[in-house]
């Protein structure tokens, strides 16, 4: 009964996590605009953090340095009918839908100029519906299945299968939301060997 009631209590402050995230989004969102990438002769696409399923290491790094973990290593070339697609999902305004406030991005973009340098990044996060981009620009809802639909198209996985092999049951953030069901019975992931 106990655990019970610590995994409600977790539950409950994910739940406020993601609702006080949402109010401190929509008033600290940049103004929308329009396709900003001017220059860009090329974008790729990663999966990144692949190992591992908490981490929180961007495609580009604060000091430039591509993430060491994405593959494939040069990344996965969209045509300029796979670019129109991403520009729909991320510029065009689709409906809210609720953001996690984790953010563990295993997918990404990098636009490059004619020079091969990055001009531009999009990280993405299925598990938590979160994303971020540079520059700012982008609308402020995403279209999740358009973005997953591309991802699958350019033979990218949504997810990694190991991921739940993997779990540490020292991640709280995990520990708030691993539950398996099997058998009718939900079961903590900790205790699934």
């Amino acid at each position: 009964m106990r655990r019970i009631a610590k995994v409600a209590i977790a539950l409950g402050f994910l739940v406020l996590a993601v609702v006080f995230y949402q109010r401190s989004r929509e008033s600290t969102l940049p103004d929308k605009g329009e396709w900003h990438f001017e220059g860009f002769v090329e974008v790729r696409a990663f999966k990144i953090n692949w190992d591992d399923e908490f981490a929180m290491t961007p495609i580009v790094d604060v000091g430039g340095l591509m993430n060491q973990s994405r593959t494939p290593e040069s990344g996965v070339l969209l045509t300029v009918e796979q670019v129109e697609k991403l520009k729909r999902a991320v510029t065009v305004e689709h409906s809210p839908h609720p953001i996690a406030m984790c953010f563990y991005p295993h997918h990404a973009f990098l636009f490059f100029d004619q020079s091969g340098d990055i001009v531009g990044q999009i990280d993405v996060c299925f598990k938590c519906s979160n994303y971020s981009g540079t520059p700012q620009g982008y609308a402020e809802y995403w279209g999740m299945n358009r973005l997953k639909a591309l991802f699958e198209e350019l033979g990218i996985p949504i997810t990694n299968p190991e991921w739940l092999t993997m779990r540490s049951t020292t991640n709280p953030t995990a520990l708030a939301s691993r539950r398996l069901t099997g058998g009718g019975k939900v079961v903590e992931l900790s205790k699934v060997r």
